[in-house]
This record gives C-alpha cells, structure tokens and sequence, in this order.
C-alpha cells in the first residue's frame, strides 16, 4: 500500500513525495524503535513521523492509497 506526503497549499493539498517507506533500516520505525521493555515500541504519531521528514507537521500529512493500481485516483 503507497503512502505520500502531500503538502496544504491554500485549501488544495499538493502531493510532495511519493512512495514514503516507513519500515526499513532507513526508515522512522527503525530509527525510533525503543529497546526498553517499558517503552511500547514501534508507536510513532503523524507528528513525529513528518519531522522525520524534515517537513512541518502544521500544513503536511501522508496520504494512503487503498487502491493503488488505480491510476488516475488516490483511493483514501
């Protein structure tokens, strides 16, 4: 299942990034993961994970599609 970054431009969301992977040894799962067995791991909100990205959380937000061999929609 994609997962895009889209940016509010206005009142219109602007796709930034396509693609975003977050699992992997690069990925903000990974890097955040917690090794304390206090701590519930893998538990990251929409926040922390666009600054991860580098983008403002105030006007970004990822997108899923649920239908991605649908090529002329983003399926939410």
């Amino acid at each position: 299942m994609p997962f895009y970054l889209y940016r509010l431009d206005g009142d219109a969301y602007v796709r930034v990034r396509s693609n975003v992977r977050f699992a992997g040894l690069q990925g903000p799962l990974c890097a955040t993961a917690c090794r304390a067995p206090d701590i519930p791991e893998w538990e990251l909100s929409e926040k922390e994970l666009l600054r991860f990205y580098g983008v403002d959380p105030d006007d970004h937000a990822f997108i899923i599609d649920l239908k991605p061999k649908v090529q002329d929609e983003v399926s939410l």
